[in-house]
């Protein structure tokens, strides 16, 4: 399937779970905020939440500094 993820066309498998598409596109995801179709997706929801053709996703690194 293709998603869009933060602008850029991706080719993903089919049948994929939000939580492990941010798991294959980012290397840390635990600081990771993920928005789907323009809709920000709580992480207790990933997994439950499936990808689609034609999808569009944002993924937005938290970091902590000072």
């Amino acid at each position: 399937m293709k998603v869009t993820v933060n602008g850029e066309t991706r080719k993903l498998p089919d049948s994929l779970s939000l939580k492990d598409a941010v798991g294959k596109l980012v290397k840390n995801p635990e600081g990771v905020v993920a928005e789907l179709n323009r809709a920000v997706i709580r992480k207790a929801n990933w997994r439950k939440k499936q990808l689609k053709d034609g999808d569009v996703l944002e993924l937005i690194a938290i970091m902590g500094g000072g």
